[in-house]
């Protein structure tokens, strides 16, 4: 019988509360470096525009400012005019590769740096962006909860064409000729190409030390279930790793399989979903379903099919499933 993983951990108020101060900051932090972006880009002309798109807060708020760095005097933290900066990222690809296919929804803005002299070598933008980097994670994670370090989980950044990999040679180019106002510098961490979860962490902010722990219990036994309190982020969680492990195995992070319980008493819905899982299980290629929130009085019903298929090793089928309510009078998901 599958092993019914529990958040237990994630029902106590504490860790609950803790959880939520981070969304919370996140929030605060991300409306700050919105602020700090319509500024930019109000200080080259573009206020008409800008306040369309991008919320702006009152003047009183702080902003914060990329940290000083002693590496060179070439890089000052304060940004004298609007067009002298560029904007800092963080890509969360689940994938771990540096990519041109830019996707906005996975971007995080951590921050700006001033645009370098002429002067400056790679080493020193490294030691700017990894500050800066370090200094986003102080803040969203000042206990240090998360697991995440900036010269273990990035694996490089990105400028236009050009490309910065850690351990790769230094492009031709020095940093103050591939830099430009309208420059972005996007930074890639970790993921499943290296069979790591920097990405993954940085996406649904829990522990590494869980995500690794779920991950290697659901390669081992290709079925999990997330069972907990409501409002802990189970269903981002389960979607999380369901996308991460598509990647992991080979398949494209979209084709992973949402498959709908019904709530309601039809028996022709019941027999087609029941129809749709038993195929998926018996499918010959490698598939990940997802199965979110499953109602109270149905999981009798997904134990059952689930019983009724045999777990074959030959074929790479994950199933992450995820519901709600305390562990008492709840049947397993067995092989």
């Amino acid at each position: 019988a599958l092993t019914d993983i529990r958040l237990d951990a994630l029902d106590k108020a504490r860790e609950v509360d803790i959880l939520r101060e981070t969304v919370n900051r996140l929030k605060h932090e991300n409306k700050q470096l919105k602020s700090d972006m319509s500024r930019l880009l109000a200080g080259r002309g573009s206020r008409a525009s800008s306040q369309a798109s991008i919320p702006m807060l009152g003047d009183e708020e702080p902003v914060y400012e990329a940290p000083p760095s002693s590496a060179s005097g070439s890089y000052s933290s304060k940004r004298s005019s609007g067009c002298n900066s560029v904007k800092v990222t963080v890509n969360v690809d689940l994938r771990g590769t540096i990519s041109n296919a830019i996707c906005p929804d996975n971007e995080i803005i951590i921050g700006f740096l001033a645009i370098p002299g002429k002067e400056a070598n790679w080493e020193e933008l490294d030691q700017q962006i990894f500050t800066l980097f370090e200094a986003y994670i102080a803040r969203i994670d000042p206990d240090h909860h998360l697991g995440l370090h900036c010269t273990e989980s990035v694996i490089g950044y990105q400028m236009g064409d050009v490309v910065r990999e850690k351990g790769a040679q230094s492009p031709a180019q020095v940093p103050g000729e591939v830099l430009l106002p309208t420059t972005t510098v996007r930074m890639f961490l970790r993921g499943a190409a290296q069979h790591a979860v920097d990405s993954l962490v940085l996406e649904c902010l829990f522990p590494r030390t869980m995500l690794e722990q779920l991950l290697k219990f659901l390669l081992s036994h290709r079925r999990l279930v997330l069972s907990g309190a409501t409002g802990i982020g189970k269903s981002n969680l389960a979607r999380q790793l369901a996308a991460y492990l598509s990647v992991r195995i080979g398949i494209d992070r979209n084709g992973v399989v949402d498959v709908k319980i019904p709530e309601d008493t039809s028996d022709k819905s019941i027999v087609k979903v029941e129809k749709q899982l038993e195929n998926l299980l018996r499918s010959p290629d490698p598939a990940v379903v997802l199965i979110d929130n499953i109602p109270r009085h149905r999981i009798a019903f997904v134990s059952s099919v689930f019983s009724s298929v045999e777990l074959s090793h030959d074929v790479e089928n994950y199933e992450v499933n995820n519901s709600d309510g305390a562990r008492s009078n709840r049947p397993a998901i067995s092989k």
